[in-house]
C-alpha cells in the first residue's frame, strides 16, 4: 500500500509538471515567433502541435 507521504508527493510533483508545462509552452511558442533558437522536448512539442508556423 502507498503511504500518505507518498501519495501527497506523487500527486505534488504530478501538479507541477503540469503547471511548468503550461508555463513553458507560450514562453516557447514566443521565442520561436521572436526567432531565438530553442532544442530538445519542448521544440519537438511546439512542432508536434503545429504551432510552429
Amino acid at each position: 500500500m502507498i503511504s500518505r507521504l507518498h501519495r501527497t508527493l506523487r500527486t505534488g510533483l504530478s501538479q507541477l509538471t503540469i503547471a511548468l508545462g503550461i508555463a513553458v509552452f507560450p514562453i516557447a511558442l514566443a521565442a520561436q515567433r521572436a526567432g531565438l533558437p530553442f532544442s530538445g522536448p519542448v521544440r519537438r512539442l511546439v512542432e508536434a502541435t503545429g504551432a510552429a508556423e
